[in-house]
């Protein structure tokens, strides 16, 4: 399973998006938590769905919450799904750089 993460501002306030291939479903993945000082590791699920076919549809599920991702992290979640990448997690800035990429 690939998982790239973005710590991002939604219209709720701020959220940890992650986004994904899992290789063995075969799909994409969405999970977006929000986020407190108050709840720290103690998440409720804002948005949760798998069974996607494309990034498109990931562009159109987070548009439903108001909410747009970087270019360059939904074309590596793009790549990932091309290439079946799994076992890798990423962590992208607010600018859409990657900041973090560990390989397990």
């Amino acid at each position: 399973m690939s998982q790239n993460i973005l710590r991002t501002q939604s219209k709720t306030g701020p959220v940890e998006v992650i986004l994904g291939w899992d290789r063995p479903l075969q799909e994409l993945f969405c999970t977006v938590l929000p986020l407190s000082d108050e709840d720290e590791g103690d998440y409720d699920v804002f948005l949760l769905q798998s069974g996607l076919d494309s990034t498109e549809d990931l562009t159109a599920l987070l548009a439903t919450v108001g909410m747009e991702v970087p270019a360059l992290l939904m074309q590596t979640v793009a790549l990932d799904m091309a290439n079946n990448a799994g076992n890798v997690m990423r962590r992208f800035d607010l600018n859409g750089a990657l900041e973090q990429e560990t390989v397990f």
